[in-house]
């Protein structure tokens, strides 16, 4: 009797043991069940994440170009600095050529030792703006310059200097007064806030960047 009673509570209580165990499993995989995308969920999340991606993209572009610009007219400027403290270091004269078809810049020093450009001079560096993809120019559609004007300077070279030449002398000074303008390819022959302007001070040698727009 003791035995049969036992026995018999034992099977009950697998069985409940056995039911709760199934009772979890349905639980689970109600929560599975929620948690879990649908196709159409999943298809409208891509959708989303695509214009997202492809509004951004423009403001990326203009981004970089922006950084081109600024960084082709800090080299430029440092440049220039360059052959300015050259010229007094050295008691030379150092100058900045600018071939406006080949779209670069280069920089030779003199060695006569009185300050003057006599004699071939030494290249030092030769800067191609092709590779940061700006220009030597101005955008169009501006109605005023870094310079005054309401055109853009140096017959549209961008390059106010005679000859394209900028001769710093052994004290420091420049041979005139003049604006260098570069232009993102990207931008060439649009108004674009991207544009930059060097200015030089002949009589003090004074460099200063400037940043579109002026009007």
């Amino acid at each position: 009797m003791n035995k049969g009673f036992f026995r018999f509570n034992r099977f009950r209580g697998d069985v409940s043991r056995g039911a709760r165990v199934l009772r979890g499993a349905n639980r689970g995989a109600g929560v599975l069940g929620v948690a879990g995308f649908t196709m159409v969920e999943l298809l409208i999340t891509l959708a989303v994440l695509t214009i997202l991606a492809s509004l951004s993209i423009p403001a990326f572009q203009g981004w970089t170009i922006a950084i081109s610009a600024t960084r082709a007219a800090d080299e430029l400027t440092s440049n220039l600095l360059l052959a300015r403290t050259r010229a007094i270091a050295l008691n030379r004269c150092v100058q900045i050529t600018f071939d406006t078809s080949a779209n670069s810049y280069s920089l030779f020093s003199y060695a006569d030792s009185q300050g003057g450009c006599s004699g071939g001079g030494t290249l030092e560096k030769t800067v191609n703006m092709d590779d940061l993809k700006i220009r030597f120019g101005c955008n169009s559609g501006l109605t005023k310059y870094a310079d005054g004007g309401n055109s853009c300077p140096g017959t549209g070279t961008g390059i106010t200097f005679s000859t394209n030449i900028i001769t710093f002398n052994s004290q420091g000074q420049a041979n005139a007064d003049g604006y260098i303008y570069l232009v993102p390819l990207a931008d060439y022959n649009r108004k674009n806030i991207n544009m930059k302007a060097i200015e030089i001070t002949g009589l003090t040698g004074r460099i200063r960047r400037h940043s579109c727009c002026w009007d």
